[in-house]
């Protein structure tokens, strides 16, 4: 996807069935896929384990390595999206290709339960470590990023509010001209 808008979507999931990738659902099979100068805004994946409510990024355990999916997000906004987890982005799979963000701007999305901005996981500790270089994640609730294992989010040169280990990172106020309204 290049100069896309993905906007004001939602997905509803019933009792006991996952509603995940408001606004996008990348999953499975071999993908190589980019998002590139796009703007995923007020997406909203309803239910109590809804997952992704901008974009959430899936491959299954029983997929093979070697046709695992492989998602790049280069200059992309992801703002004001809501969701039980990830509200931004879920990523959720098992080890194979990497996710990348660079350049992204991650603000003002709402998660319920965990993962206001980026969450990462359930996977296993095996899983790819996910590159995040020149990320702002702001205005993101419950928080801005979330791990379900520990340094499996490798975020450097990034502005992230409440502060994020990491190379050159800071915590300073991006100063937004606009602030989104939430899906």
């Amino acid at each position: 996807l290049k100069r896309c808008t993905i906007r004001r979507n939602k997905v509803t999931g019933g009792e006991g069935v996952t509603a995940g990738g408001g606004g996008i659902t990348a999953e499975g099979f071999g993908l190589e896929f980019h998002i590139v100068n796009c703007l995923i805004e007020g997406n909203r994946a309803l239910g109590t384990n809804s997952k992704g409510g901008g974009l959430w990024i899936d491959t299954p355990n029983s997929i093979q390595d070697n046709v695992r999916i492989g998602v790049r997000l280069v200059n992309s906004k992801i703002v004001g999206n809501t969701a039980a987890q990830g509200a931004g982005v879920l990523v959720s799979f098992h080890p194979g290709k990497a996710t990348t963000f660079e350049d992204c701007t991650i603000a003002n999305n709402e998660a319920s339960t965990i993962g206001g901005g980026i969450r990462w996981g359930p996977a296993p500790s095996d899983a790819t470590v996910v590159p995040v270089q020149n990320l702002i994640a702001w205005g993101n609730t419950p928080e801005q990023l979330s791990e379900q294992t520990a340094g499996m989010l490798d975020v450097d040169y990034s502005d992230v509010q409440g502060s994020w280990p990491g190379t050159l990172n800071i915590d300073s106020n991006p100063f937004f001209v606009r602030t989104p309204s939430k899906g």
